[in-house]
């Protein structure tokens, strides 16, 4: 069972124990490249040598600026994107949710074991 106390994260052990945990969060950013032509969706595949075939991911599109884009264009073309582990890598399928999109977008990814 966890607990939380003053921002802090604590466990029970087995024996009845309390412990302090220490999470460690590492939030990854990769750039999707969607082409020049417009889709609405697409796959694409992240090698990463963290992932495991049970790691728990996370993903999200990120708010800074891709390659050749402005800060803002996050806002204008809303992606969708959801991740699936495989060992030392990640699928990303992403879905545009106004219309189509083109080129690089970045996004984050978080890593859970």
């Amino acid at each position: 069972m966890l607990y939380q106390k003053n921002g802090q994260l604590f466990a029970r052990n087995g024996d009845g124990s309390i412990y302090q945990m220490t999470p460690v969060l590492t939030v990854t950013e990769v750039e999707l490249d969607f082409g020049s032509a417009p889709v609405d969706s697409m796959s694409f595949l992240v090698v990463d040598a963290a992932v495991t075939a049970t790691s728990k991911i996370t993903i999200s599109q990120s708010g800074a600026a891709a390659t050749g884009r402005d800060a803002d264009e996050s806002e204008m073309d809303p992606i969708a994107a959801s991740a699936t582990p495989g060992v030392g890598q990640v699928t990303v399928m992403c879905t545009a949710l106004k219309g189509r999109v083109v080129g690089k977008y970045k996004f984050n990814y978080q890593i859970g074991l």
